[in-house]
């Protein structure tokens, strides 16, 4: 078993409200206080989540739960470069609690008796390093004729990382359709490829506001170039208050480029 680690008390009240929080009665603050503990991994949040998406009665709380546990998905995929691999650690996790985890996500994924926003919650849990019947459920939603499972698709090949969705990614920014383009470029904020920097670049010339905010974060998290953080550090003086907070935030995203642990996306459902 793995201690959680803490680097302060706050830290660690906070830590202990949200463990007390997701056995609320109220199943909206269980499901907030589950989906937070995304930034908690460690042996005693596990069982707490896997209890949630088993047992809790409420989809809501399911689902949170599954989200939450997406950050042992992908801490198993930053084992590879972690200097704890020799002990088989990484951010307070194992690579038994990780194997553990693509088991429990698995099984919920392909149960087609649990409601779908849980499987669907599952399937985004694994895109961070997806097994094999995630890839292949990303073809098959890509190809389907559900948006909603097409957004979830576009979602997975951002998270996966994998270099042979980036001209599928690509395709729908040039495209620029209207049911699509907030889910590329939340994928491209995490799989864009050098190709997309012009392409990102004159997006954020005549796009709307939202459109354009989601672009200038695409461009900061991807890196790029000095032509890029020199458009960023102009978008910061745009007319839109949130153009401005993107660009800001975008930047700062470019000038960091040091691997930060990434959040559950709040921009797209």
């Amino acid at each position: 078993m793995v201690k959680k680690r803490f680097k302060t008390a706050p830290e660690r009240k906070r830590y202990r409200e949200l463990m007390r929080a997701a056995d609320h009665k109220d199943p909206k603050r269980r499901a907030a206080a589950l989906e937070a503990l995304w930034s908690h991994p460690c042996e005693g949040t596990l069982s707490v989540l896997l209890n949630a998406l088993h047992r809790d009665p409420d989809h809501r709380a399911q689902a949170a739960a599954a989200q939450a546990l997406g950050r042992y998905v992908w801490s198993g995929m930053q084992m590879d470069e972690s200097l704890d691999e020799k002990f088989g650690v990484f951010d307070d996790v194992t690579h038994a609690n990780v194997l553990n985890v693509v088991r429990n996500l698995t099984e919920v994924w392909q149960d087609t008796t649990r409601d779908m926003s849980v499987r669907y919650a599952a399937f985004d849990a694994l895109a961070w390093d997806p097994p094999e019947p995630i890839l292949e459920a990303i073809e098959q939603l890509w190809k389907g004729v559900g948006l909603e499972g097409r957004r979830h698709a576009l979602r997975a090949m951002g998270r996966s990382g994998r270099p042979e969705y980036r001209p599928r990614i690509r395709q729908v920014i040039v495209d620029r359709d209207p049911d699509l383009i907030l889910h590329a470029l939340e994928a491209a904020c995490l799989n864009a490829g050098d190709e997309l920097e012009d392409e990102l670049l004159a997006m954020t010339e005549d796009a709307e506001a939202e459109i354009l905010g989601a672009a200038l974060i695409a461009l900061g998290s991807a890196g790029y170039s000095e032509r890029t953080r020199k458009h960023l550090r102009n978008m910061r003086r745009h007319e839109d208050p949130v153009v401005r907070e993107a660009a800001n935030q975008a930047l700062a995203e470019f000038e960091a480029m040091d691997g930060p642990i990434p959040t559950m996306s709040k921009t797209v459902g």
